[in-house]
């Protein structure tokens, strides 16, 4: 399998798990946000990598 089909197989693989998640934001998501708003103290937000420098924005 060449490099490329290999990319796109992988990027199908994701966008399919990330559409599967468009039906389980729900009212528990809205809490979660709603407590993170409401938060006096601090929220500890951890990551490596990407995940790190999107923590550091939030």
């Amino acid at each position: 399998m060449s490099s490329i089909r290999e990319g796109q197989r992988v990027l199908e693989i994701e966008a399919r798990a990330v559409a599967a998640l468009i039906d389980r934001l729900d009212q528990q998501f809205m809490r979660a946000i709603d407590l993170l708003a409401a938060c006096a103290g601090k929220v500890v937000v951890t990551g490596m990598g990407k995940s790190g420098l999107i923590g550091q924005k939030i």
